[in-house]
């Protein structure tokens, strides 16, 4: 063919898509910055929390080869002196991992809730001087990995969702069962337990009251219900504690936090147990005290002219059941059980609020039983008609002895 050398030639070159993997020279560029957020995985909604223990761990990885400086920034948590965690990392243009690990002891946390959530915000910021050549490989990227490890917190304020207090243990003797009393059945007693604690969020307690005997026996009450600090809860039922005439009362458990305030990690509940009075028993039918027998030495000196004495009682009872009262003599101990020969020596019979005189007489017989060494015994005996009876502080049985005696007197030995 032929070429026309006078003619020109048009070439023309599309660039429009042309990518660069990789690019070396001097770079000025505004400092590369990224946001995200960390999910708080809790059932606390948290206004604020201070933190005992944890930390926070950053792991940086460099692809793209350069020198740097990344500046990590975390906006709800902050550092003891009320500034947001500020963090600065260098990096030397490798591919090794940087691992940096932050201690948030004494930290605060406010954390942002967005759609339910409680979200930790934090942003990284990547500076690249300018004065240096270097090569960036743009299909790589810097790799940031962010996690919070082991929180503990001293305390939060917000709103909890079932945070266990655990309630100190209370334990309480009882001293106020002489055995004579074991056959009293209670119907009614008044118990109470005072619980004091500085948290000021609801709290629901999950109770128990444990009563000991000396015979191994126990009794449990359970109580689930929510508590109103510094205000005595009224145990009901407590009659079903009392009724084993226990020597020991426990209270131990714990409360549960749901609500909204302020609890901390050295938050307890400390109680006391109150028993007060009136006690109100039941007497079905009438019971008796099992009082010991006591011993009474002989009195040598007593004449054998003496012939009779005359007791004269003066009954002052604010009690509201009748007590009967049984003076019993023996020679031997023993002989109680019904083996032996039993005297008695006086018998009262004191009626409900009772203010009467009664008169006890004592022949010569009965007191020629005093001449040598005897057992003494008195059976008490409680009787309401099967009625409800009320012991009250006040209450008290009073009894004022006098007496005459009447005795046989020679006269012809006063003569001589």
């Amino acid at each position: 063919g032929q070429y026309n050398l006078l003619d020109s030639l048009a070439l023309s070159i599309d660039i429009d898509k042309l990518k660069f993997s990789e690019v070396t020279g001097f770079f000025t560029q505004e400092a590369l910055t990224d946001s995200n957020r960390i999910d708080l995985d809790t059932d606390l909604e948290i206004q604020n929390a201070l933190i005992e223990s944890g930390e926070l761990f950053l792991r940086v990885r460099n692809y793209i080869g350069i020198q740097a400086r990344i500046t990590f920034k975390v906006e709800d948590i902050y550092n003891p002196s009320g500034q947001p965690l500020r963090q600065s990392i260098d990096l030397d243009g490798t591919d090794t991992p940087l691992e940096v690990t932050i201690p948030l002891n004494d930290y605060n946390i406010r954390p942002l809730t967005v759609d339910g959530k409680q979200q930790i915000r934090y942003n990284s910021r990547i500076a690249i001087p300018s004065d240096e050549e270097m090569t960036l490989h743009l299909e790589d990227s810097i790799a940031v990995r962010v996690e919070m490890r082991a929180l503990t917190f001293k305390e939060v304020t917000g709103k909890v969702d079932s945070i266990i207090v655990d309630i100190d243990p209370t334990e309480q003797e009882i001293d106020a069962f002489p055995a004579e009393m074991k056959n009293l059945s209670f119907s009614q007693v008044d118990m109470s337990m005072l619980l004091n604690t500085e948290i000021n969020i609801p709290l629901y307690l999950d109770l128990q009251i444990r009563a000991y005997n000396d015979e191994g026996d126990s009794a449990v009450l359970k109580i689930n219900e929510q508590l109103i600090p510094n205000q005595a809860l009224v145990i009901e039922d407590a009659e079903a504690l009392l009724n084993i005439h226990p020597t020991k009362i426990t209270a131990s458990g714990r409360a549960i936090a749901n609500g909204e305030g302020t609890i901390r990690k050295s938050d307890v509940v400390e109680g006391q147990l109150f028993i007060g009075v009136p006690m109100i028993f039941k007497l079905t039918e009438a019971v008796s005290l099992e009082l010991e027998p006591q011993k009474s030495s002989a009195v040598e000196d007593i004449p054998d002219e003496l012939l009779s004495a005359n007791i004269v009682a003066k009954v002052n009872s604010t009690l509201d059941f009748a007590v009967n009262v049984d003076v019993i003599a023996a020679r031997d101990s023993a002989w109680f059980d019904g083996s032996g020969k039993l005297d008695t020596i006086a018998k009262l019979n004191i009626s409900p609020n009772d203010t009467s005189t009664q008169y006890l007489d004592f022949s010569q017989n009965t007191i020629s039983l005093f001449k040598e060494d005897i057992f003494i015994k008195t059976d008490v005996v409680l009787n309401s008609d099967g009625g409800d009876a009320k012991l009250l502080p006040s209450d008290s049985l009073t009894l004022k002895l006098y007496g005459t005696i009447r005795a046989l007197i020679d006269l012809n030995e006063e003569e001589e």
